[in-house]
């Protein structure tokens, strides 16, 4: 059990105690009420002196202490981590029932609980933990997607895939649309499917839900993502388009349309969409460079580039903006043009080393190695030239396998500082 686990039990039970002992008018020595989080047995016998003042009979207090006389003790069971990673589970699943007898609307309790009851196959008992636990966060719809998630979980262990499905569903009905566990729950019912790649049967059931709600783009686009599974690529882009007519912006949607369209070889249709989203979204560099691609696969060099120059004209004194055109241009095998464009980055930011290192690197990969020293040497000019810089040259230099090189720059930089730097 991990310290944050332990001191969450200690807590619970520390809760619990302290709720009891103001109905038995106990009063609660202050040392008591002191944890140590790096040692259990101190915790413990800290309660152990609390109980050895005797509570008022039939008190709340008075059953918990008849508990710790009749066994180890409940507190201990709980709080002593080592032994309970040793013990039976039939042990620990008896101290937390009786936590959640003392407390029927302990949670935590019932979570422990239903995992136990889980590891040992009991599964019914583990849902009727989480059913409670629905019952007592009858206002909290999140805590209750949680449990209706795990009745779900427990319900595909033992291969009763309808009645998971029907439990993600309720979970669904409670959750936005973008929420992490939205997007789990529906991950899941597709994972039932996709374990025997019943698309169909899939496809049936996102129809089944649109003629409850014929407007609901994130079904459409479930149901598209379905068909293309299905090999339907034709069903699956009309229906990503159904979903796009209904919200222009979603972005999601259009990304998986582009997809379908690419997959289905149908490159001008997708550079359509992608020059949709550059109007939606203008400075997302990565659509221009996605578009520019497929400029070049409908060979069309001259589209691609204009594309790359809407880039610049976006933010034309954005250094990172010409490294990633150098990037780019690499890519495409148009190397003055990468070149130029890591000159351009470096004159907008001198000060940024790594530029200097990246087009260095890119003359390596050229296999010029002479032009590529020459590059590297530009880290320590003029006001670069610091015994700092020289140490990182002299490191780059290094891992290139130019010892010679590298050699040198280390005497620069212990020249420079003597009493930081070792040659």
């Amino acid at each position: 059990m991990s310290v944050g686990k332990r001191d969450l039990i200690a807590s619970t039970v520390l809760l619990i105690l302290l709720s009891t002992l103001l109905l038995s008018h106990i009063i609660l020595a202050p040392a008591i009420l002191v944890q140590d989080e790096n040692n259990d047995a101190k915790v413990i016998e800290r309660y152990k002196v609390m109980l050895k003042r005797k509570p008022r009979e039939g008190s709340s207090f008075d059953r918990l202490y008849q508990f710790y006389l009749e066994g180890d003790g409940l507190i201990a069971m709980l709080l002593d981590y080592e032994a309970e990673a040793k013990a039976d589970p039939d042990d620990a699943i008896k101290a937390w029932n009786k936590m959640t007898e003392l407390d029927p609307q302990n949670i935590f309790a019932r979570i422990e609980l239903a995992d136990l009851y889980r590891e040992k196959e009991l599964y019914k008992q583990a849902i009727s933990q989480h059913e409670a636990i629905i019952e007592i966060k009858a206002d909290d719809p999140y805590r209750i997607c949680l449990s209706l998630r795990e009745i779900g979980i427990i319900h595909e262990e033992t291969g009763m895939f309808k009645e998971a499905q029907d439990s993600y569903d309720k979970a669904l009905a409670l959750t936005a649309r973008g929420n992490w566990l939205r997007r789990d729950l529906q991950q899941r019912i597709i994972a039932i499917y996709a374990a025997d790649a019943n698309w169909t049967d899939l496809i049936a059931y996102y129809q089944e839900k649109l003629q409850k709600d014929a407007n609901n783009t994130e079904i459409l686009g479930l149901l598209a993502a379905a068909y293309i599974e299905n090999e339907q690529l034709d069903e699956g882009i009309q229906t990503y388009k159904k979903g796009l007519e209904l919200s222009p912006t979603d972005n999601s949607l259009r990304l998986n349309l582009v997809a379908a369209l690419r997959n289905a070889e149908k490159l001008e249709d997708a550079a359509l969409e992608y020059e949709t989203i550059t109007q939606q979204q203008p400075d997302n560099f990565g659509i221009y460079r996605e578009l520019g691609k497929i400029y070049l696969e409908l060979q069309n060099e001259e589209k691609a580039r204009a594309v790359y120059q809407r880039m610049i004209d976006r933010d034309p004194t954005n250094a990172s903006t010409f490294l990633t055109l150098a990037e780019i241009y690499t890519g495409h095998e148009w190397i003055e043009d990468a070149a130029t464009a890591y000159q351009k980055a470096i004159s907008l930011a001198p000060e940024n080393l790594d530029f200097i290192e990246y087009y260095g690197e890119f003359y390596l990969r050229q296999g010029n190695s002479e032009k590529a020293i020459e590059t590297w040497s530009l880290m320590v000019e003029a006001d670069k030239n610091t015994a700092e810089n020289y140490d990182r040259l002299a490191r780059l230099l290094d891992s290139k396998k130019f010892k010679e090189k590298a050699i040198e720059s280390s005497k620069k930089a212990v020249e420079l500082m003597p009493d930081t730097y070792r040659f």
